[in-house]
């Protein structure tokens, strides 16, 4: 396991050491927990927003993950179809949407679209 050492102010170093006593919990596992959650937070921010970006330069009539003009359909990411914001729309073609309803199986509804979109070949 690799050791990471951080530098941090006293009054940072104060809060972590007592929320760690209140959770009864070690330092180094709070800090874990909070480096964890906000690279993660982080990374689905940037993530969303790459979509965002994505969506605006979109090319009609083509799939959003492959760029076939082949067998498209609607994919509304939060389930909703009556949601039609355009964030909430990505055209798939009929192998990426059946690809995305596998990959779905396994992670929330946005968040399994963005990482299918991104990760998933």
């Amino acid at each position: 396991m690799a050791r990471i050492c951080l530098r941090m102010e006293n009054e940072l170093h104060d809060l972590i050491k007592d929320y760690a006593e209140f959770m009864g919990m070690s330092e180094s596992k709070i800090l874990r927990e909070l480096l964890r959650e906000g690279l993660v937070n982080k990374t689905q921010a940037k993530l969303y927003s790459a979509w965002q970006d994505k969506i605006k330069n979109r090319l009609p009539e083509t799939c959003d993950k492959c760029g076939t003009k082949d067998n498209l359909q609607n994919y509304y990411i939060d389930g909703n179809s009556d949601n039609l914001v355009p964030e909430n729309i990505a055209i798939l073609c009929n192998g990426d949407r059946i690809k995305l309803q596998n990959s779905i199986m396994r992670n929330n509804l946005k968040e399994k679209f963005i990482r299918w979109f991104f990760f998933d070949n």
